[in-house]
């Protein structure tokens, strides 16, 4: 209690400075009124985030990580891959609850990102609205798009080639602007390769993310070997089905299916395809399946 009574003396203090400072700038009225409402409201969320911190940090680390579990693992439950991982490796998941996800609040109209940004994590959203626009590529980048495999240890990443035409970047203009609730993510092809946002997110009111980071996600499932297998034969599944777009986005459509490995490919045009994908993945298994297990 002692803590949390000092969190509020902080807010006190920062609302003071707050006042003072834009007294001194001579703001327009409607302005400052904006500044403190933006203040106010960013004040609320830091000072939850904080107070869920001391209450986790009371807590044992093994019932601080049941709790995190049980509060975090639905949210994760809506992805396919998730969801088997809930119900067959659950001890996993648990640590990737714990140790890979941040909650991650965002004020009404916030911009979370934009096009071209780096992207080392994938998005759950968790409540609020939030509006996805997905932006057209420049055009000295219109014509191809390299993405790297994430790497195991200090060779070269290996890079799938993903070929554009002006035209496919106009189709589908339908599918620009997304709107996105509880139970969408996002960016999730940063968990298998490396991965630049394509459009811009922004939020329609005050919501809240549960973003799983990649390092740390990997970190985890590496010490878990059925799950590490899994995760290369879900990766291949949709590496091959992101070749197949048109078009990359950060939101896509779940895969039906991905215990099936992608069928083998006849063009030639398609070979070259399904051997960059190989190259690809070499050392994404590298990375997940010749790691040592526990």
């Amino acid at each position: 209690m002692l803590e949390l009574g000092v969190l509020d003396r902080e807010r006190l203090s920062q609302i003071r400075l707050l006042n003072g400072y834009l007294k001194r700038a001579d703001l327009p009225a409607a302005f400052a009124v904006r500044v403190k409402t933006d203040f106010m409201s960013q004040q609320k969320i830091a000072i939850n985030n904080r107070n869920s911190e001391v209450v986790l940090g009371f807590l044992p680390k093994q019932i601080m990580m049941d709790l995190l579990y049980e509060i975090r693992a639905p949210v994760l439950d809506v992805h396919m891959l998730f969801s088997d991982f809930h119900q067959e490796f659950p001890r996993m998941l648990r640590r990737v609850c714990a140790e890979a996800t941040k909650l991650v609040p965002v004020q009404a109209d916030e911009l979370v990102f934009a096009r071209g940004d780096a992207c080392a994590r994938v998005f759950f959203v968790e409540s609020g609205e939030l509006t996805y626009e997905w932006a057209p590529a420049s055009r000295s980048s219109q014509r191809s798009r390299r993405l790297s495999a994430p790497v195991s240890g200090g060779s070269s990443p290996k890079q799938i080639v993903f070929h554009h035409t002006e035209s496919s970047e106009r189709d589908n203009e339908d599918d620009d602007v997304v709107n996105l609730s509880a139970g969408h993510w996002l960016s999730e092809a940063a968990l298998w390769i490396e991965w630049e946002h394509c459009g811009q997110l922004k939020a329609v009111s005050q919501s809240s993310f549960l973003t799983l980071e990649v390092p740390d996600f990997i970190s985890v499932v590496t010490l878990f070997k059925e799950a590490r297998v899994r995760c290369v034969l879900y990766a291949r599944s949709f590496l091959s089905s992101l070749m197949d777009l048109p078009r990359q986005s950060d939101v896509l459509a779940p895969l039906d299916e991905y215990m099936q490995l992608p069928s083998s490919r006849t063009t030639s045009k398609e070979s070259k395809s399904s051997n960059a994908l190989e190259r690809s993945l070499a050392p994404l298994e590298d990375g997940l399946v010749t790691t040592g297990a526990p």
